[in-house]
């Protein structure tokens, strides 16, 4: 028998908790919330809503709001221990202790990000200065507390941050835009 907790967002909405048996959900317990992306560690759901709102579903019957956040969110990835999340800034949280969790590292650079997706040692991020102008950036963050910017690229695109994402598989990145979607060789 296979359980496998699911924490579901549907369009801005943290609807609950369910584990799958079988073919069949069932859902244990929610909690209302707004928020744009979640990640999960160590029992503990990381939603980036403006800020990070933490909550504990430990007893997934109730899952519920631990801790907040306040550094600018809108997306949020998790590796290991590590927390990279992006708002104004890359931003790096040591989340061992998701109740005493620390910020460790940020890398700043002008503009709003939207969309972080980490592998290896490498961050892709995306961001826009003004409407219809986005940047992916590529952050070094094999120290996680000095990130440090290897590569600034232009793709072309709509712009729009709403409906832009980036995905690195093989040695590939992928661009995804509401105007068209790129393949990026990636060495």
């Amino acid at each position: 028998m296979r359980h496998i907790v699911i924490i579901s967002i549907s369009i801005l909405l943290l609807s609950g908790l369910a584990f799958a048996q079988e073919d069949t959900l069932i859902l244990l317990g929610s909690t209302e919330v707004g928020g744009y992306a979640v990640s999960a560690c160590n029992k503990h759901a990381f939603l980036a809503d403006g800020g990070i709102r933490v909550i504990n579903y430990s007893d997934p019957y109730n899952p519920d709001t631990v801790t907040r956040y306040t550094e600018p969110a809108h997306d949020i990835d998790i590796r290991e221990n590590l927390a990279y999340y992006v708002g104004d800034s890359l931003y790096i949280r040591d989340i061992s202790n998701p109740l005493e969790s620390r910020q460790i590292g940020s890398c700043c650079y002008w503009g709003y990000s939207f969309r972080v997706h980490v592998f290896d040692t490498l961050a892709l991020v995306t961001h826009t200065t003004a409407p219809q102008i986005v940047i992916l950036r590529i952050i070094d963050i094999s120290d996680p507390t000095d990130p440090q910017v290897l590569s600034t690229n232009y793709p072309t695109g709509d712009g729009w941050w709403s409906r832009m994402d980036v995905w690195k598989k093989d040695n590939y990145v992928y661009w995804v835009d509401w105007a068209l979607t790129q393949r990026h060789g990636m060495t």
